[in-house]
Order: C-alpha cells, then sequence, then structure tokens
C-alpha cells in the first residue's frame, strides 16, 4: 500500500486512523477469500463486528512510502473471532502491529452468534503479532470532560452506524492540538462497547493512568443514554 498525500498530518506522517482504514480494508477482502466476507454473511443475515482492537506502533510512515500490510484469523475466544495484523516497510521493519476480536451479529436481533455456526471459519496456528488478550478496560471515574462530537452522515458506514475508524480520529482528537500528540503515539486499545446513530451525540473525557506515566483513557459516552459507547487506554513516548 502507498502512503497518499491525504493519508498524512502536516508532519507528513501516516494518520492513526488511517491505519485501522488500511486494517479494515485488509481485513474485509481477506475475509472474502476465505469465503466468510460482507457477502457471504448478507445471505445469513449475519455481519462481523469489531469489539476490540490494539496497536502497538514503532514507527509511522511518511508520505509516498509504501508498506505492506500482512493479516491473518487465529482462531477463537469465547464468542470472539481473533485476526491480527501487522505492517512493515519494504525491507520488512516492523512498524505497526496489532490484535483484534470480532463477534458474528445477527443483524435481525442485533444479537452474537456463536462462531461455530458458521457453516465454515479458517483456523490456524500462525504467530500471534500481539501476544496479549483484549480484556475490559477499567476506565476511572475522575475524567476530565474533553469536547462533544455528534453524529453525522459523513460518520456513518454500510452498517448504517459510526465505522470502528471515525472513533479513532475522535480519541486522537482528545490527545492534543499539536502533531506531536500523534506522533509520539506508542500504543492504542479502543473497546468499542455500544453502536453510535446519526443526530447521537458522544461525549469524550479524558484522564490520567496515575500507576504508569505516559498512559491515557479516553472514554465516549452517548450523551441522551448516558451510556458508554467508547473505551481506549492511550500510551505515548515520554
Amino acid at each position: 500500500m502507498l502512503v497518499r498525500s491525504y493519508d498524512v498530518g502536516n508532519a507528513g506522517l501516516l494518520k492513526p486512523q488511517v491505519i485501522f482504514q488500511f486494517f479494515q480494508e485488509a481485513a474485509g477482502n481477506h475475509a472474502t477469500h476465505l469465503g466468510v466476507g460482507y457477502g457471504a454473511l448478507q445471505t445469513l443475515s449475519l455481519v462481523w463486528v469489531l469489539s476490540r482492537v490494539k496497536v502497538e506502533i514503532t514507527g509511522l510512515p511518511a508520505w509516498g512510502a509504501e508498506v505492506i500490510l500482512t493479516t491473518w484469523p487465529k482462531g477463537t475466544n469465547r464468542l470472539f473471532a481473533l485476526r491480527d495484523f501487522r505492517m512493515t516497510d519494504r525491507e520488512g521493519n516492523m512498524m505497526v502491529r496489532g490484535t483484534s476480536c470480532w463477534l458474528l451479529v445477527d443483524v435481525k436481533t442485533m444479537r452474537p452468534r456463536r462462531i461455530e455456526s458458521l457453516p465454515r471459519f479458517p483456523l490456524n496456528d500462525r504467530e500471534h503479532a500481539l501476544t496479549e488478550s483484549l480484556d475490559r478496560i477499567i476506565v476511572p471515574t475522575d475524567l476530565q470532560l474533553k469536547y462533544e462530537r455528534r453524529v453525522m452522515a459523513s460518520d456513518l458506514d454500510v452498517n448504517n452506524h459510526v465505522n470502528n475508524t471515525e472513533y479513532v480520529r475522535w480519541i486522537i482528537d482528545c490527545l492534543g492540538t499539536d502533531e506531536g500528540a500523534v506522533s509520539s503515539l506508542r500504543s492504542l486499545q479502543i473497546n468499542y462497547l455500544e453502536e453510535a446513530k446519526l443526530g447521537e451525540t458522544i461525549v469524550f473525557s479524558v484522564g490520567h493512568d496515575d500507576n504508569h506515566p505516559g498512559s491515557l483513557f479516553v472514554a465516549g459516552v452517548n450523551n441522551a443514554k448516558q451510556s458508554t459507547v467508547v473505551q481506549s487506554r492511550v500510551e505515548v513516548h515520554p
């Protein structure tokens, strides 16, 4: 994949949300290749929904760089289908690695279905990009209000809710207005708890992790429902 001019910020480095866009596209293409992609699931009234994801960033590629993105499924954990990915430069140097958890959701009931209900599901024993499991994020109660974001039509995807990559942009906006806040990003875990739809307002708050300098928590709450939509743990270089 080529890093294009509209993929980078004002320092000429790949925007974090574009990492997730690259990964989403690769994951969808690979799922289709394996026979469990969007089109195949439509006939079963099912859809993949990203539930948790974490990336660790070694370095961000610059405008004009060519990167190689690799992704693979690595089995299941309860209701979750697991998928890893990594991004390297042309010489094979690691830039980004990540892991993710996906739910198989019935579009009629909006309830999770067991992965075993699929006619086929690929399993393999390939290496882990990240070995850790993605657990719940325990967010402190003393977060400070950062800003509000109203869901607009341009935020929606084919499932008619906010696309997972949009949340990345909103979370990054909580870190600061300068490019240094982005270039210092070391890791980002996002847990998606509830969908957000057109016209809803999401209130974002931020807090520091007193036990881990350089770690921040970000939470997005549906203003009307007072329910948590998204939680994130962010680590930055000192």
